[in-house]
């Protein structure tokens, strides 16, 4: 069997789809069926492939946002509230040992797991309304394309201005579509726009999010680089009273009694000296998980920023091809003309063949 490809520019009949149903005087029942079960009115319409391929797009649109929408950010907020609770009663030993199983492998600190939690949420939620605002579009969608396939076709005697078309989807995207009752082009735009606009408003939050606890973060790197410089300052100090009283201690001529006040002066000076130096290394140590934080939450307001940003040229992507699509079926809404594709049968086997019917 040999499959032949080619183009043919052909004058024919109208098509003979004897599995298509012919326009219905009534619209509602196929509409009301589209819309509770998505491809239905499709279907109904004897459109046998798109109906199922509706449904089952949307089932897994909407089977997605659910997923994302009640698990995984319930999910989150369950272990939030879990730690939340730690957080709320007094810290302990037996709290550390509880909260090891909430952690980051890279410490042991329950506001670390917490940050943690928070931000898996943040991206979860952003997940649920992007997926749900797509279904809410292809929902859209799905009914205007079967209106379109109801509304039957647009008469040549109905030319639409092409500047008409042009400014109303400029002014409003999907506005030139209406015009030209491409309605199943119409929710495409819809679908697009409901969607684009879910994505930028997500991941500005999002980013948002991190971006509060970047700045948190800086806080507390900035105060403890002050608390550092206290105590550093209180160190030298020491070390100068440690200096001053060793210079007075080789004073061959100082009596037992202020010998043994200045050796007792020493030593509470060490012990001040060593809990200063002490103190900085806890403190350098906490500045420096707080600015590995800081740093980790800049990367990833800067990864939501990037997506948002994306997001917002994909919509003027569509904006743009919404107008320009508008203007081209405008001009050719005069013009009895279709494109499509068929495949036939001839002497030496099948023919596949892109149609343009006028």
């Amino acid at each position: 069997m040999i499959i032949i490809a080619q183009l043919c520019i052909v004058p024919v009949k109208a098509e003979d789809n004897s599995s298509v149903t012919s326009t219905p005087k009534s619209k509602w029942p196929y509409l009301g069926a589209s819309f509770f079960v998505p491809g239905s009115g499709q279907w109904m319409l004897g459109h046998k492939v798109k109906g199922p391929a509706i449904f089952i797009a949307e089932l897994t649109l909407a089977s997605t946002g659910i997923n994302d929408g009640f698990y995984l950010t319930g999910k989150w907020q369950e272990k939030i509230d879990r730690v939340n609770a730690r957080l709320a009663s007094p810290f302990s030993s037996r709290d550390r040992l509880f909260l090891e199983t909430y952690v980051p492998a890279d410490s042991l600190c329950y506001e670390d797991s917490l940050r943690f939690y928070e931000g898996e949420y943040e991206y979860s939620r952003a997940i649920r309304d992007r997926t749900l605002a797509f279904t809410a579009g292809f929902h859209i969608y799905n009914l205007l394309d079967c209106y379109n396939y109801l509304a039957g076709p647009v008469s040549t005697s109905q030319a639409r201005s092409p500047k008409g078309a042009f400014v109303r989807a400029l002014l409003v995207p999907g506005w030139g579509q209406l015009y030209n009752r491409s309605y199943a082009k119409l929710g495409l735009v819809i679908m697009a726009s409901c969607g684009l606009a879910a994505n930028i408003y997500a991941w500005n939050r999002t980013a948002g999010y991190f971006e509060d606890q970047e700045t948190g973060f800086a806080r507390i790197v900035d105060n403890m680089s002050q608390r550092i410089a206290v105590e550093k300052d209180r160190s030298a100090s020491c070390q100068r009273e440690l200096t001053r009283l060793e210079t007075t201690l080789m004073d061959q001529g100082l009596s037992a009694t202020a010998r043994d006040s200045l050796l007792d002066q020493q030593n509470v000076f060490r012990m001040q000296k060593s809990a200063a130096d002490q103190k900085v290394g806890e403190l350098t140590a906490d500045a420096g998980f707080a600015d590995a934080r800081q740093e980790t939450c800049s990367k990833d307001k800067k990864r939501y920023l990037s997506w948002r940003n994306q997001n917002i040229w994909y919509a003027v992507a569509v904006y743009f091809y919404a107008a320009f699509d508008a203007l081209v079926d405008a001009h050719l809404s005069d013009f009895d003309a279709r494109l499509g594709l068929t495949v036939y049968q001839r002497n030496d086997g099948l023919t596949a063949a892109l149609l343009y019917t006028f």
